[in-house]
This record gives C-alpha cells, sequence and structure tokens, in this order.
C-alpha cells in the first residue's frame, strides 16, 4: 500500500529530525572524535542511508539525491540506489522496552506542551511539577526511566506520580450519542441519565475493564469504549489533558522564584538572538 508506506516515512522522518537529532544535538557538537559522538552520527547515518533506499521506490529523485550525499561524505562508489538492496529487517536491533519509554517521553512531552500552548505560556517559563495518574507499576518504571528527558523537553522541575483515583483529576462521563442512539433507540435517554450519574470509581472501573453494565428498566445494558467519553479535568491551578488514555496533570501556579528564572531565560535568549544577528 503506497499511500501507508508514506506515512511510516513521513512519520519516521518526523521522529528522527524533530526528536533523535534535536535531543541529541550535544552529542553531535562536542568537541574531538570520543565514542558517544561516532555513535551518534553513526546511527545518523544508518537510519538515512536506509530512509533513502526505502523513499527510492515513491520518491526516486529524493532518493538518488540522498543516496549519493551520503556516499560522497563516506566515500563510497555505489552507483545508484535504484541498484542497491533494500533493507532487512535486523531483529536483534530491534528494543521494544527502549521503544516504549521513548514514546512514553514523547507522548507526555506532547501533552505538555500542549497545555503550555492552550494557556499561552512559553517553554521559557519553568513549571513546578506535572502529576501523572499511572495505571501499574510498570508504567511508573517506564516514565521514570526516561524523566530527565521529560524534565528538560518540558521545562518543569519535577514528576510526581499518583494513583488514577487520586483526586487530582476529576472525571465525568457522557455518552456518545451518535453510536449509541442507533443502537439503543427509545432506550437512549434512559441510558443517558444513568451514565451521567456514574461516580468517579465506576468510570476507572469502565476504564480498566472496557466495558460498563448498567439497569435501565429492569434490563441490563452493556456499554463498551466506544459507547462513553470520559472528560477529564483539572483542580483549581491545574491543567489536565488527556492523550492515548494517559493523563498528564500541570500545576500552571508559578511562585516568585519561577517567575524570576523564567526572566532569567528569557533575557538570555534575547541577548544570544541580538548575538547571531550582530
Amino acid at each position: 500500500e503506497p499511500t501507508k508506506a508514506a506515512r511510516e516515512l513521513e512519520n519516521f522522518v518526523e521522529e528522527l529530525s524533530n526528536w533523535y537529532v534535536r535531543r541529541n544535538r550535544r552529542r553531535f557538537w562536542k568537541e574531538g572524535n570520543t565514542l558517544d559522538k561516532t555513535a551518534a552520527y553513526q546511527t545518523l547515518y544508518e537510519c538515512l542511508n536506509s530512509l533513502s533506499k526505502m523513499i527510492s521506490p515513491i520518491a526516486p529523485f529524493v532518493g538518488e539525491w540522498l543516496y549519493q550525499k551520503l556516499n560522497k561524505v563516506t566515500g563510497h562508489d555505489e552507483e545508484s540506489v535504484h541498484l542497491s538492496f533494500f533493507p532487512t529487517v535486523e531483529e536483534t536491533a530491534i528494543n521494544k522496552a527502549l521503544e516504549h519509554k521513548m514514546d512514553m517521553a514523547r507522548l507526555i512531552s506532547y501533552v505538555v506542551l500542549r497545555i503550555r500552548n492552550q494557556i499561552e505560556m512559553n517553554v521559557r517559563q519553568p513549571l513546578a511539577r506535572i502529576i501523572l495518574p499511572i495505571k501499574d507499576e510498570s508504567e511508573r518504571q517506564a516514565i521514570e526511566s526516561v524523566r530527565d528527558i521529560i524534565l528538560e523537553e518540558v521545562n518543569v522541575k519535577d514528576i510526581q506520580f499518583v494513583d488514577d483515583d487520586s483526586g487530582i483529576v476529576r472525571k465525568s462521563a457522557k455518552p456518545n450519542y451518535p453510536v449509541l442512539g442507533k443502537r439503543l433507540g427509545s432506550k437512549m435517554k434512559a441510558v443517558a441519565a444513568k451514565v451521567n450519574q456514574l461516580d468517579t470509581d465506576q468510570i476507572t472501573q469502565f476504564e480498566k475493564e472496557g466495558f460498563i453494565d448498567l439497569d435501565v428498566d429492569d434490563e441490563t445494558i452493556r456499554i463498551d469504549s466506544e459507547g462513553l467519553e470520559i472528560i477529564r479535568t483539572g483542580l483549581e491551578g491545574w491543567t489536565v489533558e488527556t492523550e492515548r488514555g494517559l493523563s498528564v496533570a500541570v500545576d500552571t501556579d508559578l511562585s516568585e522564584e519561577l517567575i524570576q528564572e523564567g526572566i532569567a531565560r528569557e533575557f538570555v535568549n534575547r541577548v544570544q538572538n541580538m548575538r547571531k544577528e550582530a
């Protein structure tokens, strides 16, 4: 499927440029030829070399241009990307655990930055903490292993973990009328009333099991995950967003110390920009 392949390649380029390259700038720029610097460049080369071959069937000229640029740098004398072997999967290079950790880091960072954008708070303004209601210990450990990456990416001082029903996040449920209306017909109104009465414990149980049974007019009606929309809101001074089942609560209150640090960061940024323009 050309369209699916093209989208996967687009996502790969996005991750490579806006995550790997950006997050590893210090490794690329450090002085000397250290092992760590060489590893960073070698990884980037392998990615670009494989990318040039994978895009060649759908973007032949771009693939050829990239392939020849890499050959010029490395001193290889390959005739054409279209005469090279297509990349094969290296099972030994796949690390699902590491991929999951990085996915969590990117997901949490994305949600926090989205919240910053919503409340119009510049990334240079540090925040005190984010709180993550987590499902289990394995999820906590995965996030803990990439804590420093997340804190640096979103400019937050601390990450704290709480149970999903800790009170940081208020939950409510509302029916998905387009889905349930077709299924329930005249019973829709009674079911909607039951859904609106669900408490936090019931909603949490629904999220774990993927369904909930409601007693309506002496009949048990099962509602699955498509039938309900879960709404999360934060307490005063907090902003909560949810993405792919993960809730992130951001403490938006600013102490005087945080405000002063934000001013200092903004001042440094302005001076650096003036030096570049000079």
